[in-house]
């Protein structure tokens, strides 16, 4: 189960890393979202993997560790989601 940890979190954290580092050269992911929530949601997704470590090498319980990836993967998501719909123009 620690292979599955690590097959689910090094992806994760490599989108991460170069959101971070896109964002910090001046690139634009989308236009409707601002630097700053890439940049935290950037990190909670860091912060997530890096509890995810905790927990799969010194905790012992890969199972959870991959859950909390799977976590950071909603967090991702939900944000971006929110932020889409916050800036919709057109609502029917």
């Amino acid at each position: 189960m620690k292979y599955l940890y690590w097959v689910l979190a090094v992806p994760t954290g490599v989108v991460a890393c170069l959101v971070v580092l896109l964002t910090l050269a001046g690139q634009r992911l989308s236009a409707a979202t601002p630097a700053w929530l890439s940049l935290v949601v950037a990190a909670v997704v860091l912060g997530l993997l890096g509890w995810g470590y905790r927990l799969a090498k010194t905790g012992g319980r890969p199972v959870l560790a991959a859950l909390v990836v799977v976590l950071s993967w909603v967090v991702f998501v939900g944000s971006m989601v929110v932020n889409g719909l916050l800036h919709q123009k057109i609502w029917n």
